[in-house]
């Protein structure tokens, strides 16, 4: 599990892809992927920090992790 901003990600390794993919799983906010764990973390970040700056520059209430 990846904790981030209160907001929970869930990944697993596709061995047929050689990537971990992930999901917010709080949020419907967006999915990750990495080649590895510590890639994982920071794209896990990113996807977060990218979503509340769209939500921001369009002016949107984000989704509220539960």
């Amino acid at each position: 599990m990846l904790k981030y901003k209160g907001y929970i990600g869930k990944a697993s390794y596709d061995r047929s892809i050689n990537m971990f993919e992930g999901q917010i799983i709080n949020a419907t906010v967006g999915t990750f992927a990495a080649d590895n764990r510590a890639d994982l973390k920071k794209e896990f970040k990113k996807t977060i920090d990218i979503y509340l700056e769209v939500c921001k520059e369009q002016n949107v209430q984000p989704i509220k992790p539960s």
